[in-house]
């Protein structure tokens, strides 16, 4: 009975730890905020209101309401208006923010130049936007991506990168992280790393400026590339054939050395009488 009592103990125990951990259920009056992208200054996301369960058509749906927010710290959102609760991936292009669905084309659906008012745009017209690019988020001249296999890293404009090995705890709860956010706060970079197919599965990590530079200092540095040869564009230089005193032909001097950029001057003062030829 021990012996049977020790392998079923050590079953439970070894299923517990190979099953990933989900994440909780909400209650009524949760508040859960996914950030989408920010510029440096403002910080756009969608905060979801979890409500009670009701009967519509036949169906038992949970009454969510979902909104878009903004904030300028980092700490204290405001809410910019009603949002659809599927929007994840988000994108600054430079003069805009641009958002897209979850689990679908990263093409743009809504757009804002301030991050509080806010234009859905229309299929046909999202086709002439640019592609969000997800995994990927860049702010105050680091890049934070995820590389699809379960590593965050941030590379600087040296092209310096190291691994954020804090993320690894989401790997270790059974997710993949796929999306990367970063945005300012008072204590430096947030960096938020979604899961896929799962974006109340998250993390996050507060990194200050000297911290990233730490980390990033004891990379090497990319092998540089080599300078391309320069090319020289081709003029032709008039010649003399045959000159009639000589016999020889001759190549000026004044043309070729003005062909390649140089200026030349004449010094009557300077100049001896030539020697009499031969």
């Amino acid at each position: 009975m021990k012996r049977f009592l020790s392998a079923l103990f050590a079953l439970v125990l070894s299923v517990s730890l190979m099953t990933p951990t989900f994440a909780a259920e909400h209650k009524a009056g949760d508040t859960y905020t996914r950030v989408l992208a920010s510029n440096g200054v403002v910080t756009v996301g969608v905060r979801t209101t979890y409500g009670e369960y009701k009967h519509v058509n036949g169906a038992i749906i949970r009454d969510d309401s979902d909104e878009f927010v903004y904030t300028y710290n980092g700490v204290d959102w405001s809410v910019a208006g009603p949002a659809s609760s599927d929007l994840w991936y988000g994108w600054y292009d430079g003069t805009q923010f641009l958002v897209s669905y979850t689990f679908n084309s990263p093409q743009p659906k809504y757009r804002s130049t301030d991050g509080i008012q806010w234009v859905k745009i229309p299929y046909e017209a999202g086709k002439n936007y640019p592609a969000i690019p997800i995994g990927r988020a860049e702010l105050s001249g680091y890049q934070f991506l995820a590389d699809g296999s379960g590593n965050v890293w941030v590379e600087n404009t040296l092209g310096q990168r190291a691994r954020l090995s804090e993320f690894d705890a989401l790997v270790q709860r059974g997710y993949l992280p796929t999306h990367v956010v970063a945005y300012p706060v008072p204590q430096g970079i947030q960096v938020v790393a979604y899961a896929k197919y799962d974006y109340t599965a998250d993390d996050s990590h507060t990194y200050s400026v000297q911290a990233l530079d730490d980390l990033l200092a004891n990379e090497p540095l990319p092998p540089s590339e080599p300078e391309p040869p320069a090319v020289w564009s081709a003029v032709p230089v008039p010649f003399i054939p045959r000159d009639p005193m000589t016999g020889c032909t001759i190549a000026i001097l004044r043309a070729m050395t003005e062909y390649m950029g140089y200026q030349t001057t004449y010094d009557p003062g300077a100049t001896s009488p030539a020697a009499p030829l031969p």
